[in-house]
């Protein structure tokens, strides 16, 4: 589950806008937006992309991707 109040909240800290995370995972602004509504829907692949755009410590992206709860 990816915690996207948290994500939104580190792309502003980065200044990394909406459109530019879009751009980035390479979807459309509708995708955002349904990803967004149920995020379990998020891809590893695009994981690891928000995870570099934004250089993500791994406590970061453990608090935004709940990696924890993952491997149990």
């Amino acid at each position: 589950m990816v915690n996207f109040e948290l994500l939104e909240k580190k792309m502003e800290e980065k200044d990394v806008s909406r459109a530019k995370m879009i751009s980035e995972l390479g979807i459309d602004e509708s995708t955002w937006y349904r990803k967004r509504k149920k995020p379990q829907s998020l891809t590893i692949g695009a994981a690891e992309i928000i995870i570099k755009v934004l250089d993500l410590s791994e406590k970061e992206a453990d608090d935004i991707f709940d990696l924890r709860n993952l491997c149990s």
